[in-house]
């Protein structure tokens, strides 16, 4: 059986597991923004030193980006063993089981265990979803999919905020980690949706040449580590910003970063579209420069209004960037290795996201925080520059791709 028709068969199965496939990056935001509007109450419930309460609030916040990446190689490896339907419940099944654990846990350190945990559930939902999507899909179809994915994280991150905020004052820091019980209807549409043998192997000695192993890969991570460190700038840094230029009202800064939120849906969404027209140099050329531009204008904002206009073009970029990163992975690593170059491809991304506030703290302090951010700006322009001008190797370059019936349109 030739692998065009391995994939349209699968395909065929797969469009009604849509729902279970563009799941992940939802999942993912969850992590973050559940818990963030309802970190002072938590703090106070825990008690003790206000110092040490706060801290561990914040830990309970920080700990799952630790297990996602520790997740990330051990669900790429388990996922290329067990295969990704099997991974794919039971990450579903331990997401909402610790995620939920906030519902009913009263200890501050059996939350920092559970979200651990929650954390590495997640990356093998990404790693498993992904593996799923490239290996059922053509390149046209996967990169529209993998752009839908990333466009529903985003969107997810700003509603789930907005409501977690809302339930938080309501009912106080338990009920929002409500949201994570959302794995109970992930795990049986897995089960019923995605088909046992979603897809036939294709025999390592009949792999493309041109995929590479995760080995092969790793100048591709250690690329991914500090752009994505730049990625998160703008979520880090704009509330500082804001209250250095005298703007405080939360209200105000939620609409700052709401239109980076709506930015970044719509440039995921797009990405499909651009990928197929621009290919991929110029696509990645495209997010960089929105990127770059949106950290040059936070960086010289005095208001708010310009520093939203900031935060849009940063969330532009990197709605357009995310799916990019992830295709650029799916597009180069091999079929026997593709689990495991997804899930050391998380690890890389949210190392980056980590590295960011402890590389930004001493920057604003040395040169200003307004300099700092200024500063991420011109060096995403220059690595912008470097991509667009340098020769594209014969393997990157775009070419059409015949979509089956089955793909999605």
């Amino acid at each position: 059986m030739s692998n065009s028709t391995m994939q349209s068969h699968s395909a065929g199965h797969l469009r009604w597991a849509m729902p279970v496939l563009l799941a992940s990056s939802p999942a993912m935001a969850l992590l973050y923004t559940v818990v963030s509007p309802v970190l002072p109450e938590l703090a106070d419930y825990l008690g003790g030193d206000p110092g040490e309460a706060a801290l561990m609030a914040q830990l309970v916040m920080m700990v799952p980006s630790i297990g996602l990446m520790f997740g990330g190689p051990l669900t790429g490896w388990l996922v290329d063993r067990l295969g990704a339907r099997f991974l794919l419940i039971v990450c579903a099944g331990i997401y909402a089981l610790t995620g939920s654990a906030g519902l009913y846990l009263d200890s501050a350190w059996s939350l920092l265990l559970t979200r651990f945990f929650l954390g590495m559930s997640a990356a093998g939902l990404g790693t498993s979803t992904l593996v799923l999507i490239g290996e059922s899909f053509d390149a046209q179809a996967r990169n529209r999919i993998v752009g839908y994915q990333s466009a529903c994280g985003a969107l997810m991150g700003l509603l789930s905020m907005l409501l977690a905020g809302y339930l938080g004052q309501l009912a106080g820091w338990r009920l929002p980690f409500s949201f994570y019980l959302l794995g109970v209807p992930l795990l049986v549409l897995s089960m019923l949706a995605i088909p046992k043998r979603s897809v036939a192997r294709i025999d390592q000695g009949h792999e493309s040449t041109a995929k590479s192993s995760v080995r092969g890969l790793i100048p591709l991570y250690l690329t991914f580590i500090p752009l994505y460190a730049a990625v998160f700038t703008s979520s880090t840094q704009t509330s500082f910003l804001l209250a250095d230029s005298g703007v405080s009202k939360p209200t105000i800064l939620a609409l700052v970063l709401a239109m980076s939120a709506l930015a970044n849906t719509l440039g995921a969404t797009g990405y499909g579209f651009l990928r197929i027209r621009l290919g991929s140099r110029r696509v990645f050329f495209l997010g960089l420069i929105a990127l770059s531009i949106g950290h040059v204008v936070l960086g010289l904002s005095s208001g708010a209004w310009v520093a939203g206009i900031g935060c849009a073009m940063a969330g532009l970029g990197a709605g357009i960037l995310t799916p990019h990163l992830v295709n650029l992975v799916l597009d180069r690593a091999s079929e026997s290795q593709r689990g495991r170059a997804v899930g050391v491809m998380y690890s890389a991304l949210f190392f980056g996201s980590f590295l960011n506030p402890l590389l930004m703290a001493p920057l604003a302090a040395w040169f200003g925080r307004h300099t700092a951010v200024l500063g991420v700006g011109v060096l995403l322009t220059i690595f912008a520059l470097f991509i667009l001008l340098r020769r594209e190797r014969p393997d990157q370059l775009s070419t059409p791709v015949q979509v089956p019936s089955s793909s999605v349109s």
